[in-house]
């Protein structure tokens, strides 16, 4: 862990202010869809396999 006195990097910092960002975005859109009880969209989804790639079975 870093000690408290050191700062990061500039760099750093702003890839880590971009992160909390984006997962911030990511974290209030699933509890908005949690609240208003809608479900995921797996349409597009079809065909998808891990990492995007496309499966083997279709």
């Amino acid at each position: 862990m870093m000690n408290s006195r050191k700062k990061a990097p500039e760099h750093v910092r702003a890839n880590m202010k971009e992160n909390f960002v984006i997962s911030s975005y990511y974290e209030y859109h699933f509890w908005e869809m949690a609240y208003q009880k809608e479900m995921w969209q797996t349409a597009c989804l079809d065909g998808v396999g891990a990492n995007g790639t496309p499966r083997s079975d279709k």
